[in-house]
């Protein structure tokens, strides 16, 4: 979110604040609540961690509902940016689609993954991060 704040100029700056105080009371939370974390496995690929009742709900609300914030905020400032910055945008939005659709697909074929989505999301930052530097950076630099 704060990459599409930075692209677009945006000068009010609520959904990016809103979201790195949301992001301290988790850290804050997962440090100094002693039973934060109910439970937790490190295995070859991945790590899964279990929660404690209806704390992972509020943390998967959060961090899906930025996602889905950061898409939506991408497309709404394409329609108003320069081409340059409407394409990075466009890139964007298909890196983030290409980060949670995967994830999401494996979720709903084989519900048992969903305790493993920290890591399973992981994986798949690769595709977005491949689009951020292959895609995304050159059509913002090329026309700055």
């Amino acid at each position: 979110i704060h990459l599409i704040y930075k692209f677009s100029g945006a000068k009010r700056r609520w959904i990016p604040v809103l979201g790195y105080t949301f992001a301290a009371m988790f850290i804050s939370y997962f440090l100094l609540e002693a039973n934060g974390i109910k439970s937790g496995a490190c295995l070859g690929n991945y790590v899964i961690f279990e929660n404690q009742p209806g704390v992972g709900m509020w943390y998967g609300l959060y961090y899906y509902g930025l996602l889905f914030a950061a898409i939506a905020y991408a497309y709404v400032s394409s329609k108003t940016s320069s081409k340059h910055i409407r394409r990075s945008l466009g890139s964007l939005i298909v890196g983030y689609v290409l980060f949670m659709a995967p994830t999401t697909f494996v979720n709903i074929i084989d519900p048992s993954t969903i305790i493993g989505i920290p890591s399973i999301m992981c994986g798949f930052a690769v595709l977005m991060a491949v689009v951020l530097v292959g895609k995304v950076l050159p059509e913002y630099v090329n026309e700055k």
